[in-house]
């Protein structure tokens, strides 16, 4: 028995919110450049070592000297998640749910898609804002889904000819994400949620040439596995330079629903300003008009998955690893689970306790999310 399917609930619980958003709140109310010099200037040469002193504190309004990284479109689903604590196993995904290999590519069954989906792979693109501020991602390992988040006003886009590919140093700000940006992203606790701003304060020049950066935009697929119907991610990896990925992407997204009889349906499409495949709800307006009935069966379906016999039954057996009660009200209250549950008990007890309270006040998602970081290898147990 595996915890996955109640964390991939609630991944795409998020996703869906997210979604919904993403045309909305798209006004820039950043902050200004920073009065005054920071404390201490930090060097972001490389994508890991940038997101792991992010991780340790949020290093607000520190100055990072770029060198050399590239500029993408795409952005993370989550920024940072790929580098997270535990994301890194859940991107190795088992022999069994490898669908198909070459000398090239590997494409994996839908389930290891979306284990992958959750250790941080997957891009999607959103539009400029109304005033013409952009985010992007900058990154020095030419992949998207583990880059940095960056806003850029319209002036330095213009100015330096960025684009998808463009190569860019200088100094740049690490700041707080304004609060109707950060909408725009899953709220995933342990990740500061911020950007570099490269605005005409920042002394930023592009350099000559294009950088080949990797994307991997995503959706969800409704299919059928026999007579179960099933909901999980779907990406695919392509080269944002390349003239011809958006036709290669909507190639891959139509061939891959349609394989091993899945009769698949994608419900969103990862590009928000110029959808690439058919989708059923193509656009954040599409999904906030749909017929409340067809949301209601879709958030019902996902609370099933997130809250069912048998994810509460993983979950108290995850949770049952732990090393100290101490550990167990630590995770309780990342996931904002109320303390009542708390007292002296057993681990596998407490587990018990923590469990139902969380499931009484809504919780249960955010708590399988943290034990997800906790206990990777828990609860991958019993795949593949």
């Amino acid at each position: 028995m595996s915890l996955l399917p109640g964390l991939k609930a609630a991944h795409m619980a998020e996703t869906l919110v997210d979604y919904g958003r993403a045309d909305a709140t798209l006004t820039h109310t950043g902050p200004a450049r920073p009065l005054g010099a920071p404390e201490n200037d930090r060097r972001y040469s490389d994508d890991e070592q940038f997101w792991r002193e992010i991780l340790l504190g949020g290093a607000w309004d520190s100055t990072w000297h770029i060198e050399g990284a590239a500029i993408s479109e795409w952005l993370a689903r989550v920024p940072g998640l790929y580098w997270a604590p535990g994301s890194a196993a859940f991107r190795r995904i088992a022999k069994a749910f490898v669908e198909h290999r070459d000398a090239n590519f590997v494409t994996y069954q839908p389930i290891g898609k979306s284990q992958r989906v959750i250790g941080g792979i997957g891009t999607l693109r959103l539009p400029p804002a109304d005033d013409g501020y952009r985010i992007v991602t900058l990154t020095t390992s030419l992949n998207a889904s583990t880059g940095v988040p960056a806003l850029v006003s319209p002036d330095t886009w213009s100015r330096l000819h960025l684009r998808e590919g463009s190569i860019v140093s200088g100094r740049a700000w690490w700041v707080p994400m304004s609060v109707r940006w950060a909408e725009n992203f899953p709220s995933v606790k342990h990740i500061p949620r911020g950007y570099l701003l490269l605005d005409d304060g920042a002394p930023i020049h592009a350099h000559g040439g294009t950088a080949h950066v990797e994307i991997q935009p995503f959706s969800l697929m409704e299919y059928w596995d026999g007579n179960a119907e099933l909901l999980d991610y779907v990406y695919v990896t392509a080269d944002g330079t390349d003239a011809a990925y958006r036709r290669q992407c909507e190639g891959f997204f139509e061939r891959y629903r349609a394989e091993s009889g899945r009769s698949g349906r994608y419900l969103l499409s990862a590009d928000v300003a110029d959808p690439m495949w058919d989708a059923v709800y193509a656009s954040p307006a599409a999904l906030r008009g749909a017929y409340v009935r067809d949301l209601e069966l879709l958030q019902h379906r996902i609370d099933r998955a997130s809250g069912g016999e048998d994810v509460v039954a993983s979950l108290i057996g995850v949770l049952s690893s732990a090393q100290s009660a101490a550990d167990l009200r630590r995770l309780g209250d990342q996931a904002d689970v109320p303390g009542g549950w708390y007292g002296q008990a057993p681990i596998a007890e407490l587990s018990r306790r923590l469990v139902a309270a969380a499931a009484n006040a809504g919780r249960l998602p955010s708590l399988v999310q943290q034990a997800a970081i906790e206990y990777p290898r828990q609860v991958l147990s019993g795949l593949g």
